[in-house]
Formats: structure tokens, sequence, C-alpha cells
């Protein structure tokens, strides 16, 4: 992949997709605690150690060491985006495997939940972003564009990033394998939460995000600033 180009990409996804499948669904999936996943080199420690200022009368100085990817550090987006590229890749190449059939994951029902608006009379529920209908602002078409060179012949299942937000676009009936592919993917490279962690430590995966409704499939999603309208 090329860092930078991901719109672009996740664009002509969608314009090759072939429609007699049915419109291209998208969904979000973020990262939490980025580059505080990543492990120094102990090696390499030292090299970004942190002097703190003295104070009256102190007699030894104070140095923080990172153990971890430190923010504001020039190379630490470079590192990181190696780690999410690599996730990205390996969804891909996963999810071009006719024969790969991934596992249930624990997150499947916050992922494909869609949160509804309370109202005063009427609590806050949430729905499933897999088999609820969405809504088409125009008539899809159902046949692809004899112009379109290298259209698929299959139903679009792509997963792009950019930084720490992945990009999924695909068509039924393949919602949920692309889905759970990275998750997957995400726990191969940053490992999901063990009974041994700390209560401090969170999943992967952004829950926020996941709470939000952000990993639910729709026609409309905000991609990196951009309103899509598949």
């Amino acid at each position: 992949m090329q860092f930078g180009n991901c719109l672009d990409r996740v664009l002509r996804e969608i314009l090759l997709a072939d429609p007699k499948y049915g419109p291209v669904l998208l969904n979000k999936t973020d990262l939490s605690d980025g580059f505080y996943r990543m492990c120094l080199n102990p090696d390499d420690i030292p090299k970004l150690g942190v002097i703190y200022p003295s104070r009256p009368g102190q007699k030894e100085a104070y140095v923080a060491l990172p153990l971890v990817l430190p923010m504001g550090w020039a190379e630490s987006p470079p590192y990181f985006c190696a780690a999410t590229e690599t996730i990205a890749d390996v969804a891909n190449t996963r999810l071009s495997d006719p024969a790969y059939c991934p596992a249930e994951h624990p997150l499947d029902d916050v992922a494909a939940s869609v949160p509804v608006e309370a109202s005063p009379s009427q609590p806050a529920v949430a729905s499933s972003g897999d088999d609820a209908s969405t809504p088409i602002a125009v008539t899809c078409p159902t046949e692809s564009d004899p112009s379109l060179h290298g259209s698929t012949r299959q139903p679009l299942q792509y997963v792009d990033i950019f930084v720490d937000d992945f990009i999924s676009a695909a068509q039924r009936p393949f919602l949920r394998r692309v889905r759970r592919t990275l998750m997957h993917a995400i726990d191969d490279v940053f490992r999901p939460l063990s009974a041994d962690d700390s209560e401090f430590r969170r999943e992967p995966v952004s829950m926020k995000k996941l709470l939000k409704g952000d990993c639910s499939w729709s026609t409309i999603k905000l991609v990196l600033g951009w309103i899509v309208d598949t």
C-alpha cells in the first residue's frame, strides 16, 4: 500500500464494484492507544530519554525513559503505519482466499450495533448494522459501466488504512466476513485483552467508536473528512 492514498483507493474499489451485488457498504474501525502499543527496542530507549527541569535545591536530575513509541517523535508515525498497513495487507490477503472462514470475534455484536437516538419517551436502543436495511438515496444500477475496465466479478471485500483509521468496503453477503477478518488481523498484530492485563489496558479497537456505531455498515460514511455516499 502507499501511505496517503487511502481515499483514492477506496473510491476506486467502490467505482469498480459490480452493481449486480447491490450497493457497496462502508464501515470504519479505529484503534485506541495506537503509538503506545508498540514497544521500543531496549537499546533505543536511552536515545529518547527526556530530562525533566530541576527544582531549586534538587541535586540529581530526573530522566524519563519511554518504553513505547512516544508522541511527537518524528519517527513514530512511520513505525506505527508499518504495523497498521501490515494489518490491512493481512486482512486483504485472507479476504482474497475463498477458503478462509474467520471465526467469531468477541466484539462482533458490539461492532454490529447501530445506536438509535433516544427521545423523551423512548430510551436509546441499538439495531443490527449487518441485517438492517440501508436507505438508498438513488436507484442503484444493476450492470457495470462498460467503459470501466478492471471491474470486479465477485462481491467487493476490501480493507484500507490511513494511520489508525481502517476503512472497509464490502457488498452482501460478505459484510460480517470482512469485519471479522479485519478484527482478527488487528488482534494478530496488537494482541487483544487477556485476563492477566492491567485494568488500565484497553482493547486494540476503540470501544468508544464501536459504541457510536462507526463499525456498522452503511452506504453513507464520513471517511477522512469526506462524506462518501456509495
